[in-house]
């Protein structure tokens, strides 16, 4: 579901019956708060004054410690992985894998992830290179269908 604001910020509803589940795996701890420095869709992390096609005019700053001010960032918004079909039937593993697996994992710019990618689909982004956006839309489209593919081997697989 996305906002009525124009945003296009995907958001599961307070009434939803899948607020209880996505309270849940906002609460847990992100495996990712330190990433370790591996190449995510082919490419390395990003080092400190490389540029990002995302914004081309400005290079990766460097965090306090001096490491790349660089997140990881999901492919597909993970709170869009609940819509996908079938999502709901896997086990909490299972869910917890198609959420944080790297197939649907990418460096940002840590700005770029935060002010401008957050949990919208890459369609709604603003303040990025142009084609580097159209390649995220493309990007976004076939991880949503690998990631659906995997969501229903995940869940033909269960035992019931």
């Amino acid at each position: 579901m996305t906002d009525d604001l124009g945003a296009g910020q995907i958001y599961v509803p307070a009434d939803s019956p899948m607020r209880p589940l996505w309270d849940a795996i906002r609460k847990l701890p992100c495996p990712m708060v330190k990433y370790p420095n591996v190449a995510l869709q082919g490419e390395p992390r990003p080092e400190v004054g490389d540029i990002h096609p995302s914004q081309p005019w400005q290079p990766i700053g460097a965090k306090v410690d001096g490491s790349p001010d660089v997140s990881v960032n999901h492919i597909v918004p993970k709170v869009e992985l609940l819509y996908l079909p079938r999502f709901l039937e896997l086990s909490a593993d299972h869910m917890w894998e198609v959420i944080h697996g790297a197939l649907n994992l990418q460096w940002l710019p840590t700005r770029v992830s935060r002010f401008h990618k957050g949990s919208r689909n890459a369609e709604d982004m603003v303040g990025v290179d142009e084609a580097w956006k159209q390649e995220q839309i493309a990007l976004q489209h076939r991880k949503r269908r690998e990631l659906t593919e995997i969501i229903h081997a995940l869940a033909d697989s269960a035992v019931h």
